[in-house]
């Protein structure tokens, strides 16, 4: 009878520990929020070999958990041809519960096209220490 009762204590006491140990996992996580606050393009007056297309996004961690945000992919279609650029190598560490604005920089050579229209729409793609986010990008607008 003792061992029985040894085992249903054990049972349960381990089942409640493995209960707090997701439970405080699935909190502890980072909570981010992105907010874009600007996106244009230009084509440097040095350099015409290719174009700078900056989106600016304050990340917001609402977490109790530090991430770091890693790379950048933008994709969008101009004149009928499809894009995917990566990003500009980038890592930025988000403290918990802070904002911190980010400029997400991507490089279009003149030899991969030109983007020939006064605006565009796109997606970014942001991945961080635990996941990625997907967002919509409208009226990217040439600036010069």
């Amino acid at each position: 009878m003792l061992i029985e009762i040894s085992a249903i204590v054990g049972a349960i006491t381990g089942s409640v520990s493995l209960g707090i140990v997701v439970y405080k996992t699935i909190k502890d996580k980072p909570s981010l929020q992105f907010e874009i606050e600007n996106q244009y393009f230009y084509v440097p007056r040095e350099y015409e070999n290719f174009t700078n297309i900056t989106i600016v996004i304050k990340i917001h961690n609402r977490g109790e958990r530090n991430t770091t945000v890693h790379s950048s992919e933008l994709s969008f279609s101009e004149n009928g041809k499809n894009y995917n650029l990566h990003g500009k190598d980038y890592a930025a560490s988000i403290p918990p519960d802070s904002s911190v604005t980010t400029f997400f920089q991507f490089e279009l050579h003149k030899k991969d096209g030109e983007i020939k229209s006064k605006k565009f729409d796109g997606n970014i793609i942001i991945s961080y220490t635990h996941g990625k986010k997907e967002m919509k990008v409208t009226n990217i607008e040439r600036i010069n």
